[in-house]
Formats: C-alpha cells, structure tokens, sequence
C-alpha cells in the first residue's frame, strides 16, 4: 500500500542557504523568492484527483460488500428462529 506517496514523490525540498548571512532578522531577508512558481514544480492536482477517485472506488466496493453482507446475515438470522 503506497499510503499516497505518490502524491509527494515529485517535491523538490529547496534549500534557501540563509546559513551565511543570517542576522536573526527574517523579515528583510531576500532569498530571491519573488513568490511565482518555479517550472519545475508540478502541480499535483492529477495525482491528488486520481487518489481521491481511488478511494472513492474502494469505499464504494466496500459499502456493497457490507451491504450484501448485511442481508446474508439477516436472511441467516431469521432461518435461524
């Protein structure tokens, strides 16, 4: 079971290297982030939407299984008195 690894498999850890000039002031730190999104990263929308839909077929498989097992057991139960 992936346990939605996939979701995270193409995140890219960035390291800003404030190591050298850090003043423990961070407010004017300039990193050289201007808040736009890099091409690299890959919007995981695709991969989130296909593991909601798996898991959505699973639920749906499941609620079937314990609703056929709900009426075998009642049918069970009542040749049983």
């Amino acid at each position: 079971m992936s346990w939605g690894t996939e979701l995270w498999a193409s995140c890219i850890v960035h390291d800003n290297n404030n190591n050298d000039n850090d003043d423990g002031d961070d407010d004017n730190d300039d990193d050289g982030d201007d808040g736009d999104d890099d091409d690299d990263d890959e919007d995981q929308y695709d991969n989130l939407a296909i593991h909601t839909s798996k898991g959505i077929e699973f639920l749906d498989k499941y609620a079937n299984f314990i609703r056929d097992r709900l009426a075998i057991e009642t049918e069970y139960a009542a040749k049983l008195r």
